[in-house]
């Protein structure tokens, strides 16, 4: 009884982080509503840049390094040869080894290698990751080697052996050591963000670790955790059998394929509302005119910095500007900049302003609904172009 009362405890311990995730994106302006969930799944392309970015980089990975873990697994523990052991210790001391240890040479040696700020800096280096090699030696190795030498008394060679033999004993186990590797793969952090330079490239692990979706951040965390969660789900027994190193339990079909129908599920109700976003924030974008700061004003003659009325706004009680700059998760677009001002003399519908700007700052002056700081935003014309 002790004893499910400390695992209950620590259970409830687990849950709180993903509790305050679900809490918190139900929660706007002190207001239970699931605006935060629209906006995510409509209006913001950049989340599903990121979801994308994400489910490509683990899939790649996977394709590889599964297939890659199982045959050296199979090496290590069908053959023998001069050097296996050192070879294999490495391989432990590279679990073992932290990433801050090894990102100088992996860092060096994607920079020389011509890979450093693409996807292939993040992808390469983890097709030869070696923990899925680790896990599946620990169980071939007690493969009864008696099974080999009958069937290459019946005539297999050592690949067959691999696919026909092996691969379906050790399926529990393989099933695990590819989902243990998904999680892992799935909420990578460090490595994108030190090797990739456009953040349009950047996993959904770090654009939510960075606040990229500021505003949408638990909302994006709870959809960010469900793919993995639904591959629990669905896999379940067997990742339990081929962590002990049992035999997987039988499972009722239709329970089975249910998981697998959820995982698919949730990947094509992705892609439906990343067609939906592409649609509706083309409408939804704020539309603005600008006015290029350097045009001769026809008032307020001498002064250095002159703009229409319209251009100066209210937050926070003082006055500001919105300049349009390019948007530092994708330079192609732009995006709304506050700064400060002070309305030093106005006439006629323009004002005198003192503040730190330049010549050909583009100053927001009207728009299609009210205006925000970091927003993108698309130009529509030349306010007061006469």
């Amino acid at each position: 009884m002790k004893r499910k009362i400390l695992l209950y405890m620590l259970l409830f311990l687990c849950l709180i982080p993903f509790g305050v995730t679900v809490v918190g994106s139900l929660r706007v302006e002190g207001q239970w509503s699931l605006a935060q969930y629209g906006q995510l799944l409509l209006q913001t392309p950049r989340f599903f840049e990121g979801f994308w970015n994400s489910f490509f980089y683990t899939a790649l990975i996977l394709l590889f390094n599964v297939p890659l873990s199982l045959a050296a697994a199979y090496g290590f523990s069908r053959f023998r040869f001069k050097g296996r052991f050192p070879l294999f210790w490495l391989y432990i001391l590279m679990i073992l080894l932290p990433f801050q240890a090894t990102v100088v040479p992996q860092y060096l040696t994607l920079k020389a290698l011509g890979l450093l700020g693409g996807g292939g800096s993040v992808i390469w280096p983890n097709l030869f990751a070696t923990f899925g090699t680790f896990l599946m030696v620990q169980y071939m190795k007690n493969f009864d080697r008696t099974l080999y030498e009958a069937a290459e008394i019946d005539g297999m060679g050592s690949f067959s052996l691999f696919v026909w033999l092996v691969l379906p004993v050790c399926r529990p186990t393989a099933v695990a050591m590819a989902a243990l590797s998904f999680f892992n793969f799935w909420s990578l952090v460090e490595q994108p963000l030190m090797f990739l330079d456009s953040p349009s490239q950047q996993p959904l692990s770090v654009m939510l670790s960075t606040g990229s979706l500021e505003g949408v951040a638990y909302a994006g965390g709870v959809v960010f955790s469900l793919l993995p969660l639904l591959c629990y789900l669905s896999l379940s027994r067997e990742i339990q059998a081929g962590v002990a190193g049992g035999e997987e339990k039988p499972r009722a079909g239709k329970r089975r394929g249910r998981g697998k129908r959820w995982c698919m599920g949730f990947v094509a109700a992705m892609a439906f509302f990343t067609l939906m976003t592409q649609k509706v924030s083309g409408v939804m974008e704020n539309q603005v005119a600008v006015y290029t700061l350097g045009r001769p004003a026809p008032v307020l003659q001498g002064r250095e910095i002159v703009v229409p009325r319209s251009c100066v706004y209210q937050a926070g009680g003082k006055d500001v500007v919105y300049v349009l700059m390019p948007s530092h998760y994708d330079p192609q677009k732009l995006q709304t900049v506050e700064i400060p001002v002070e309305v030093t003399e106005e006439e006629k519908g323009y004002c005198a302003l003192s503040a730190a700007l330049e010549r050909g700052q583009q100053l927001v002056c009207y728009a299609s609904r009210p205006v925000t700081a970091g927003e993108e935003a698309v130009i529509r014309g030349e306010a007061f172009d006469d």
